[in-house]
């Protein structure tokens, strides 16, 4: 993520150099603040239309004015787009106050990291696509603090059908139909 690029680094610099720009228009300014909201921003902070035009500047080399980058924030706040943004009116006479709100609190993504991790029917690799998808949920910062797979002492998994098996009961259950299990030999008798 441009947003992470060490400065310090001369070859990592150059790299970016070389590497294309996208072209300056609404639609890429929009996309950018949205992936800066994504991976700069945790629940609930305020939102600094500076700092993301800085940013802005320093990833793509748009100039783009604090106003602007307001106005874009402005207009994502609208209930009919629904970005995850809110807006204080009342902050500071004509300036406003964003905050972004994301689907999951961190705390509720770290619970389900959580889940995760510890789950014996999931085989590391099912384990591990999982957790990525729920780090895409929060900033980068806050996906590191998440637990991975290595955290837990995993069980073997036996069956890796484990997880359309448990598809297809969910399914069942929805449709209403009757479910017989087979737990390998046990019978009434047993």
């Amino acid at each position: 993520s441009c947003f992470f690029m060490s400065t310090s680094n001369k070859s990592e610099k150059k790299q970016d150099e070389l590497t294309p720009k996208p072209e300056d228009t609404t639609v890429n300014r929009i996309l950018a603040i949205i992936k800066y909201l994504n991976e700069e921003t945790a629940p609930d902070t305020h939102i600094v239309p500076r700092r993301i035009a800085d940013e802005l500047k320093f990833c793509y080399g748009w100039n783009i004015t604090r106003k602007t980058i307001a106005e874009y924030l402005r207009q994502m706040c609208s209930q009919d787009f629904n970005f995850g943004l809110e807006c204080d009116n009342s902050y500071k006479g004509n300036i406003k106050k964003y905050t972004y709100k994301r689907t999951f609190t961190f705390e509720q993504l770290s619970l389900l990291s959580d889940i995760i991790c510890s789950s014996m029917f999931l085989d590391d690799s099912t384990a591990e696509e999982l957790l990525e998808n729920i780090r895409s949920l929060t900033s980068i910062d806050k996906s590191y603090e998440l637990a991975g797979i290595n955290h837990y002492i995993r069980p073997k998994v036996p069956n890796k059908d484990s997880i359309n098996n448990i598809r297809i009961i969910h399914e069942a259950i929805n449709k209403g139909l009757k479910i017989k299990y087979y737990y390998a030999g046990i019978n009434k008798k047993k």
